[in-house]
């Protein structure tokens, strides 16, 4: 029933590269299969129910199931093709929390982009278990008495699972989700009516629907309710929101707030992200801090790393990380609860009451939302600044500021300290750089922008004890900023003073001073080298391309962080010894702890260690202290001088590190059809039998049970990554060797110590003299290698004069010869004849002797067209005659051959089976390129960005193809800014198209956002050209479609036979038809000698005649002879060239369209129609060559340009066929 025995103990392991593409083979047999049903659109929106598996009914205890037979029968299908503001009742939705009226306490989101199964299965599991020590608790009279009252008080909870991307996340997490019984394969749709799915909707609700009371926990091992046990999960409401785009997780917010939010109208909300797991009753202490006070708008629970029982921790970087988790728990989070202004809740865990954050601060907050960046014009993410961008990388800070600031309102912020949550830290430098570069600039512009905007915390309610703290708080961050901006320069003058105590204070080596200070020298140098190269790496390489220089690099530092703590217990032991000795000089005790270098030392040390440890004990959590501090204290300078400078080097790149593509997967798309008696459109969708779905049912947990294999693979670096490294390590090695000579002769005769006291100053002026004259030893050498080397370059130039002299110049004229604009070496005359002639040569008789016999040629090749002409005239006349050969064979003969003709059959029959096979050998390839076509689209438009992956391939290619090629600047991140008049450029750039558009054609024609392509099913066999076109003044129209159907049978020559086209009708606007042109014409009356203005339309020539295909003539016609030859030769001509155009679309400008686009087709088109027009010519033909003249080469390539294209298939009907299928 669960997958047989394999509930998570077998060990058994799958591969993660081919998930997609068996996610997607199961979509593809989901619609094979199945019952077709009919299903009433709601106001346009496609909203269904589907059974659920039986095992899912049946694993309901009977005390949720006894109350309805339907309760757990059916799953609720929305595919949203709307914006999420737009997802309201108004609008045609709902959700079944809201048409049931139920109140909505808790309203729960988990939000998740890639995660694995794993990841997921623990935040899942960990909720739903809060959920059940909420309804199961005893502490608050608020959920025990609707327990007491018998009222299910898990109704008022609900769980929203937003997955910001169809096809950037793990399908393995929809098997998860599937187990439990929020999800089926099969079920999701790509488009309604032609409008592209935005959100794929699933619900899990009571009545018609089913509450889930499954889980899969992190093992993974399923999780069963059991009879009676207390233990037992109880239902969970969820509401799975699958995006169809990766639109980030700020969109994925304005789901929860604006779409599900207004519907169910929560008291409060909490966000989590998949990957964290919330604590026991983490959830309910959240909600406590709400219900005990009125004017809390947020809080935040304590998020700490995930160790796995300690193992992690041997991960120093981990560590490292685990312990600032700790100390912000214990020092921060409790500072800034204190005044009321928790300055971020992360959104890995944190909760808000919903009516608070109405307003001012989601306005603000969403402005950061990609999506929302056309509708919001300046004020969205198109017209901020790059410092206003980063401020949205750290969006839960704007969030904060806007909540406690919110005008006549005094919301505050509070930390729950019970509250606990463990999440996934990065274990990897790369993986850590890329994290914190957007938590540093982020936070940073945030903090700027509290501090700007501080002035509208006057606009709150706020008493004026509040007020008095919270401006405590903003001087406290606008300290902590400054100290922040100064952290590189404070490290280093830490570093440097400390370390250059010892010899003042007495500490050597060996005895020997010297010793001490070229050691602490030479890591100062080491210090700044390493500092120096963090900014090469930072501007110019990716963390994963350059993982060994950055693991360098934190050794580097954790080693220099270690000599620098040894420095500091030496010397605040050493200052510890000499209290007495001080307190004797001193008049005082508080001076002598005050005074350098005690003082200092002293408030370092407590301020490092005594607070730390103190505040851990108070809190009754000192154990990280022990296992986490020391790791800390190693990485805490490559902290600031790693991730600082790579986060500010970096400041323009305002991106979250996603990756992939925003491609569709191949899921069925619906189209409506009006019934008769019916107001609302219908569908036809596919039902699986309940046998289907059981049988899919345990291959689905038989899958999610299955342990993943850890893909421990690096991601290998690019070829950009390679050449950037080879780089770096070249800029590293020069200025390190030339850095390295400066300081060798900066130091070339050693250190002085001048607090020796043995030094006098005749000593001092000594060792200043030899210093100066070994110094000037190297620049002695430096200026005689300059001299040398400059005076071996004037030694060659000599020699060369010498040689050049002693070539002897003959006088002979005739034999002699020179390259000269007169005489290049094609015409080797000699020079006394090169200079005699003019460089333009006259025109003389035996130009026009040429020109004569070009003439004569002209006639002689006219009167044999004439000829060929009469001949080709009396073969046509023989055409269909019989020569009375076949009459005479014998009758034995005879029956041979009307055998060959039923051999002939078979082979008629195959070779149509042959084309028919190809045809759908091309929709399936189709089917593989249109999420390609889709994320072409996506780029076009502006709808999304493109990745770097996709920019690098392209500039791979290009470079490919052009030797010449520079590649675009690194240093700008791309953006959604679409590509303007896309389509109409590469239109323009197509032979046959170019001519077709007119200056009025190409106003409208800057509304064509896409070209697609459809094969029309298996009845009838042909193409669909669909022209996408957005809201324009010209027609009404948002699509055109062209269709070109084949006959049934295949032609003579085996390929299928053009039957006929069919164009949509363009529904114009008034006086925008571009086909017709009108003409004001006077018309007098004859009777009344009155005129009058009178409007004809005439027939012009325009693209959009294309989809008013020409008809082709009926037999009848031609036979009655209502149509003369002349005539059907030119409809024949019209409907060859229109098929013709329509073969180019299909074939080559939309599967090419960047190639048009760009204008590199033409090139291939260009060639194309040379190779048509011009014969081979034999060697004898070079007496006539052609005229290399540019002008006429231009205008040459010009007509080919503007010619209509040449038909591959013969003239229409009876003799124009498509290309033979290319299989790959």
């Amino acid at each position: 029933m669960w997958g047989g025995q394999n509930n998570g103990s077998n060990d058994s392991r799958i591969s993660v590269v081919s998930m997609d593409s068996k996610w997607r083979r199961r979509q593809r047999q989901a619609m094979k299969r199945g019952i077709v049903r009919r299903v009433k659109l709601t106001k346009g929106n496609f909203i269904a129910e589907y059974p659920v598996p039986t095992a899912v009914k049946n694993a309901i205890e009977p005390v949720y199931a006894a109350n309805t037979t339907t309760e757990f029968s059916h799953m609720r299908y929305t595919a949203a093709t709307c914006d999420p503001d737009d997802f309201t009742q108004a609008n045609g939705y709902s959700l079944r929390t809201k048409m049931y009226n139920r109140d909505t306490e808790i309203l729960i989101a988990v939000t998740s982009y890639n995660e694995d199964k794993m990841l997921y299965a623990r935040t899942l599991h960990g909720v739903m278990m809060n959920i059940r020590d909420i309804c199961k608790t005893k502490q608050s009279k608020f959920w025990r008495k609707d327990a007491e009252d018998g009222l299910p008080n898990w109704q008022k909870i609900t769980v929203a699972l937003v997955v910001d991307g169809l096809d950037q996340m793990d399908k393995s997490v929809l098997d998860i989700l599937a187990t439990v019984g929020v999800y089926q394969d099969g079920i999701m749709k790509k488009q309604v009516d032609g409008k592209d799915t935005v959100a794929h909707i699933f619900e899990i609700s009571e009545v018609e629907q089913y509450t889930t009371q499954l889980s899969v926990d992190h093992k993974p091992q399923l999780v069963l309710p059991q009879q009676d046990d207390p233990n037992n999960l109880v239902p969970v409401q969820i509401i799975l929101i699958v995006k169809a785009q990766n639109q980030k997780k700020i969109n994925s917010h304005r789901w929860l707030f604006n779409a599900v939010g207004r519907m169910l109208n929560p008291e409060i909300c909490v966000l989590i992200d998949a990957g964290t797991r919330p604590g026991h009753k983490s959830i309910y202490y959240l909600w406590e801090a709400f219900h005990n006070d009125r004017h809390l708008g947020g809080c935040c629970g304590e998020i700490h790393a995930m160790l796995k029982g300690g193992k992690k921790l041997l991960n120093p970087l981990v560590a490292a990380q685990n312990f600032e988790y700790k100390m912000s728990n214990i020092l921060d989070k409790p500072l800034e609860s204190s005044f009321g202004y928790v300055s971020v809740l992360p959104g890995a865990f944190s909760a808000y009451r919903y009516r608070a954050i109405q307003g001012r601060p989601l306005e603000q907050y969403f402005h950061g939302d990609h999506s929302l960046a056309t509708r919001l014009g300046d004020k969205g993410i198109n017209g901020m600044s790059i410092f206003t961008k980063n401020m949205f990388l750290a969006e839960d800070r704007i969030l904060c500021f806007e909540l406690v600031a919110k005008k006549h309102e005094k919301w505050t912020l509070t930390y729950v300290k019970p509250s606990k949550a463990e999440t996934d830290v990065p274990e990897n430098a790369s993986e850590l750089i890329g994290q914190r570069r957007r938590w540093l600039n982020g936070s940073f512009a945030a903090s700027v922008y509290s501090l700007v905007n501080f002035y509208k915390i006057y606009q709150s309610d706020h008493g004026i004890i509040r007020m008095f703290f919270l401006h405590i708080q903003a001087l406290f961050n606008a300290v902590q900023l400054f100290f922040t901006w100064f952290s590189l320069a404070n490290l280093w003058l830490t570093f440097s003073i400390i370390i250059d105590l010892l010899p003042s204070q007495g500490i050597v080596i060996g005895g020997n001073v010297v010793i001490i200070h070229w050691i602490n020298q030479a890591l100062k140098w080491i210090y700044l080298v390493f500092l120096a190269l963090q900014f090469v790496l930072a501007l110019g390489n990716r963390p994963k391309g350059e993982r060994t220089a950055y693991t360098v690099t934190l050794w580097v530092y954790a080693i220099l962080s270690i000599y620098l703590l040894v420095c500091s217990f030496w010397l605040t032991a050493l200052s510890f010894k000499a209290i007495p000795e001080a307190l004797a000089r001193q008049s005082g005790f508080v001076e002598t702890f005050l005074s350098p270098p005690l003082g200092p030392l002293m408030a370092a040390m407590i301020a490092t260690f005594g607070i730390y440890f103190v505040a851990s004990c108070l809190f009754l959590d000192p154990a990280h202290m022990f296992h986490s501090f020391f790791q800390y204290l190693c990485l805490a300078p490559s902290f600031v001088n790693v991730l600082n400078v790579y986060a500010f080097c970096n400041l323009h790149d305002v991106s979250w590190g996603t990756k992939g593509s925003d491609k569709n997967e191949a899921l069925p798309s619906l189209k409506s059809k009006a019934t008769q008696g019916a107001d609302a459109q219908v569908v036809e969708d596919t039902v699986n039998t309940q046998q289907d779905i059981n049988a899919a049912f345990q291959e689905t947990v038989t899958r999610a049970l299955t342990k993943e294999e850890a893909d421990t693979t690096r991601e290998k670096p690019t070829m950009d990554d390679e050449n950037k490294t080879f780089r770096t390590r070249l800029v590293a090695s020069w200025m390190l060797s030339n850095a390295g000579l400066a300081l060798a002769i900066e130091n070339i005769h050693g250190w002085l110590d001048i607090e020796d006291k043995a030094i006098t100053r005749k000593y001092i002026q000594k060792w200043l003299f030899d210093m100066a004259t070994k110094r000037n030893m190297y620049f002695t050498v430096l200026l005689y290698c300059t001299f040398g080397l400059a005076f071996v370059r004037f030694v060659g130039h000599l020699l060369r004069r010498k040689m050049s002299s002693n070539v002897p110049i003959s006088s002979t004229a005739n034999n002699v010869t020179a390259s000269t604009p007169q005489n290049t070496p094609l015409n080797q005359a000699p020079i006394s004849l090169g200079l005699s002639r003019p460089t333009v040569p006259d025109i003389t008789e035996d130009n026009e002797v040429d020109d004569a016999e070009d003439v004569e040629e002209g006639e002689l090749s006219g009167r044999l067209e004439g000829m060929i002409g009469m001949v080709h005239g009396k073969l046509a006349g023989l055409v269909g005659k019989s020569s009375g050969y076949l009459e005479s064979l014998p009758i034995e003969v005879k029956l041979s051959v009307e055998a060959l003709k039923g051999v002939q059959v078979k082979q008629n029959e195959l070779q149509n089976q042959y084309k028919r096979e190809c045809l759908e050998l091309e929709k399936k390839y189709l089917a593989l390129q249109t999420p390609l076509y889709e994320r072409r689209n996506a780029i076009i438009s502006g709808a999304s960005v493109p990745t770097s992956a996709e920019i690098e391939a392209g500039e791979q290619y290009s470079i490919k193809d052009d030797d010449e090629y520079t590649p675009l600047p690194k240093d700008t991140a791309p953006t959604a800014s679409g590509i303007p008049e896309f389509w109409l450029t590469a239109l323009r750039n197509h032979v046959g198209l170019e001519g077709l558009i007119t200056d009025r054609d190409a106003a409208a024609l800057k509304h064509l956002v896409d070209i697609r392509l459809e094969y029309l099913n298996d009845s009838a066999p042909g193409f669909k050209l669909i022209f996408v076109f957005s809201p324009n003044e010209f027609f009404e129209n948002d699509v055109l479609e062209k269709t070109y159907v084949y006959q049934e049978e295949v032609g003579y020559s085996g390929d299928f036979v053009y039957d006929r086209a069919i164009g949509t009708e363009i529904r114009w606007k008034e006086d925008k038809d571009l086909t017709k042109e009108f003409e004001i014409k006077k018309q007098r009356n004859k009777n009344t000698n009155r005129t009058r203005l009178v409007r004809k339309a005439h027939p012009t020539e325009s693209f959009f005649n294309f989809f008013t295909p020409p008809v082709p003539p009926t037999e009848e016609a031609i036979e009655s002879g209502d149509i003369d030859e002349e005539e059907l030769e030119e409809i024949e001509e019209k409907l060859e060239v229109d098929y013709q155009i329509g073969e180019d679309l299909k074939e080559k400008v939309i599967p090419r369209a960047i190639d048009y686009f760009t204008g590199k087709a033409l090139e291939y088109e260009v060639l194309e129609d040379d190779d048509d027009d011009f014969d081979e010519e034999d060697e004898d033909d070079d007496e006539h060559p052609f005229d290399d003249d540019d002008s006429d080469s231009n205008a040459n390539i010009s007509a080919s340009r503007r010619a209509p294209p040449k038909s591959r298939g013969g003239a229409a009907a009876s003799n124009v066929n498509p290309e033979e299928c290319k299989t790959q």
